[in-house]
């Protein structure tokens, strides 16, 4: 059963850990830059290769807005395996708290930003 992920997210300021792993359609709201208490994000499509080649599940889909750098507290990101566009926010290295990033599996195009340097907690748990 899939969901789309509402705007009202953004209402809920003490949420530490949102994980929402193979359940969402839609876009991400940019309300979801107000859950600055936020520590892990999982909206993680799951795995294609579990699920295979013809399986349909759930994924986002639009790019990934910019707000999200405004999750300062943010550990723990795991966007994989949706249909996510576009280019990764600049803003991306503002995440210093950031210890695990996997964003693979997704169609995202541009250059990688060049403030991804700053992310220098990810040692080798980054996925793209």
């Amino acid at each position: 059963l899939a969901s789309t992920l509402p705007d009202c997210i953004g209402n809920l300021g003490k949420l530490e850990t949102l994980s929402l792993f193979g359940s969402l359609v839609g876009t991400i709201p940019s309300s979801i830059g107000s859950l600055t208490r936020l520590v892990t994000l999982n909206l993680s499509a799951g795995s294609r290769e579990i699920l295979g080649n013809s399986a349909r599940f759930s994924r986002l889909s639009g790019s990934l807005p910019t707000r999200i750098s405004e999750l300062e507290k943010l550990e723990w990101l795991n966007l994989g395996s949706n249909d996510l566009t576009g280019s990764l926010p600049a803003t991306m290295g503002d995440l210093t708290a950031l210890k695990y990033l996997n964003i693979d599996n997704n169609w995202f195009t541009g250059d990688v930003p060049l403030s991804i340097g700053n992310l220098v907690r990810l040692g080798k748990s980054c996925r793209w």
